[in-house]
């Protein structure tokens, strides 16, 4: 009966620990899933700025534009990308590895 009740409270002691940590994981999945509509549209313009530069470069003699704005695109986030008019790479402040 003693081990029983040792049991019990060793149990009881650690649930709270566990509950901690699975709320912890809810909290980052939802700050995740929050983010993602953001990421997609980074990810869509992305892809639409990399296009443009080809095509520009195919219509201008290999030239690259000297900024985005002369690629004259409708973005979703205008002024969230990093672009180098040397090398012609473009890239997201906010995610980078894009």
């Amino acid at each position: 009966m003693k081990w029983y009740i040792i049991l019990f409270i060793v149990m009881f002691s650690l649930l709270p620990l566990s509950c901690k940590k699975e709320r912890e994981d809810i909290q980052k999945t939802a700050v995740n899933m929050v983010k993602l509509p953001q990421r997609v549209r980074v990810m869509d313009d992305l892809n639409k700025i990399r296009t443009a530069i080809e095509e520009y470069k195919i219509y201008h003699d290999g030239c690259l534009p000297k900024s985005i704005d002369e690629l004259n695109l409708k973005l979703y986030y205008d002024r969230e990308y990093n672009y180098n008019s040397d090398t012609g790479k473009v890239k997201s402040k906010h995610y980078p590895k894009l």
